[in-house]
């Protein structure tokens, strides 16, 4: 999945569900019909599970918020792994052009299209 220039609407940390969401415009396609370009757009959600240790570094002057990218770095054994199926923990960071938003989710992710017919993916990393 691509994620440069994917414009963020909001974001929701529901701590009594241990969940962050993005609400952002999901860039499906780049279009380049002639010399200009546009995309093939959706607005979408990303829904992070069992999410703690939420850092948010952003300066943005004029409010703006563009996601360019996604990764995933592993850090060692999981919190409470005897009670759980996956024993690594990872940290996710979200690199954005006004900053950096990380954060350490326990399990998996889900995103969902909204436009013509909503859909849901799920992951679950399995490292």
């Amino acid at each position: 999945m691509d994620w440069h220039d994917t414009h963020i609407h909001a974001l929701a940390f529901r701590a009594e569900l241990f969940e962050f969401w993005l609400d952002l415009d999901y860039i499906f396609r780049w279009a380049w019909p002639g010399e200009a370009f546009g995309f093939w757009v959706a607005p979408a959600t990303l829904v992070f599970t069992n999410v703690y240790n939420l850092r948010i570094e952003i300066d943005s002057l004029d409010g703006d918020l563009s996601l360019q990218s996604i990764s995933r770095s592993e850090l060692g054994p999981t919190r409470n792994a005897e009670s759980l199926t996956k024993h690594t923990e990872s940290v996710w960071t979200l690199d954005c052009r006004e900053g950096e938003i990380a954060f350490r989710p326990i399990t998996s992710f889900c995103r969902s299209i909204w436009g013509w017919t909503p859909t849901t993916t799920c992951a679950t990393p399995t490292r």
